[in-house]
């Protein structure tokens, strides 16, 4: 299933593309993040901000999906971050 240029420009990506754990550990400086956010405009807004300090973002768009891919990819995300409403 491809995804539009718009989302993958917002970081909606194919997550399977991605490896199973990373080669690099984290570091205050660099992590590799999931967020899930659902809203295209605070997603990039987050995705600038964190990626001006040097970490690595991925966003999915609901919890399910979030968990989903953490499942797949434990080893390679080193935080989790998503709002509970």
């Amino acid at each position: 299933m491809g995804l539009s240029a718009s989302a993958d420009q917002l970081g909606y990506q194919d997550h399977a593309a991605l490896p199973d754990k990373s080669a690099e550990p984290a570091t205050m400086n660099h992590m590799r993040i999931l967020f899930a956010e659902d809203d295209p405009v605070d997603s990039r807004i987050i995705r600038r901000r964190f990626e001006k300090i040097g970490h690595e973002v991925s966003f999915t768009t609901n919890s399910e999906e979030c968990f989903s891919t953490y499942g797949d990819k434990s080893g390679y995300f080193d935080i989790i971050l998503m709002d509970i409403q």
